[in-house]
């Protein structure tokens, strides 16, 4: 059995902000997950973080993602997204739709250290812009370049007979466009029910590190914006190489973003 713990969310608001925890693939072995969510609001929150009325906004997300070990300390990994969004009219205007690739991610994660149950890993990573024209509405992706360097610490213990674990991902992302840089954050906790099921209740939070006077809203990645969202998931194993994944994520405060809330669908698979 390799069903090791991975911490893994899609988040719907923008590509970036999936992760994969301080664990790396052991040596000529991977992971597949395809995920699909679905997102919808008709608020947001504004620069102050006061909620505000918008048209009605909808997208559907296909999420590859796939990590390989090209050793056992070091796993290299991609992060990719095939969008579809919608926004209503607002009055006097017309419906937009927007199908294309998302922002895709390129990373490597390295282990820094490992005993009795801890694992410390740093993971420098590259986000390259959707390729979406740059009239295309709504925007579903950046219009630049992203570098950030992360780090990431998990613990995995036994409890009650089952496998437990907690992780901490850190990240720096500096933006080369317009935007300013951010600091992202997510946390874990995978609690084992059997050996079959894991739920997970997961929290995600991005802060821009400043605030610009009148930020540009667009709903996609590109922006200046602050988010908190918290999701609840649970995974299956089907078979020691097999996982199914379902739950649901909420935007519980942010600031220039959307409050909305999502469901998804995930498959892992192993090899």
């Amino acid at each position: 059995m390799r069903l090791y713990p991975l911490v893994f969310c899609t988040v719907a608001l923008a590509a970036g902000q999936a992760h994969a925890g301080a664990w790396t693939e052991p040596k000529g072995q991977g992971e597949a997950i395809v995920t699909g969510s679905y997102y919808q609001t008709s608020t947001y929150y504004d620069n102050e973080g006061h909620k505000q009325s918008e048209p009605s906004y909808r997208k559907y997300d296909v999420n590859p993602y796939v990590e390989y070990g090209l050793t056992d300390d070091l796993t290299l990994g991609a992060n990719l997204y095939l969008d579809d969004a919608h926004q209503d009219a607002a009055p006097g205007g017309r419906d937009h739709s927007n199908v294309n690739l998302g922002d895709s991610e390129f990373f490597l994660r390295a282990r820094l250290w490992q005993q009795q149950g801890f694992v410390v890993s740093a993971e420098p990573l590259i986000k390259l812009p959707s390729p979406e024209s740059s009239t295309a509405r709504p925007r579903l992706g950046g219009t630049s370049t992203d570098a950030a360097m992360g780090l990431s610490a998990g613990y995995s213990f036994q409890a009650w007979g089952l496998t437990h674990y907690a992780d901490l991902d850190t990240q720096y992302r500096y933006r080369f466009g317009s935007a300013h840089d951010q600091v992202n954050l997510a946390a874990t906790l995978g609690i084992g029910l059997s050996p079959r099921w894991t739920i997970m209740p997961q929290a995600f939070m991005t802060w821009r590190v400043a605030a610009p006077a009148n930020p540009a809203f667009t709903q996609s990645s590109g922006d200046d914006y602050n988010l908190t969202q918290l999701q609840l998931s649970a995974l299956y194993k089907v078979r020691d190489d097999l996982g199914m994944q379902v739950g649901g994520f909420s935007d519980v405060y942010g600031r220039n973003t959307g409050t909305g809330e999502g469901v998804l669908m995930a498959v892992w698979k192993q090899f």
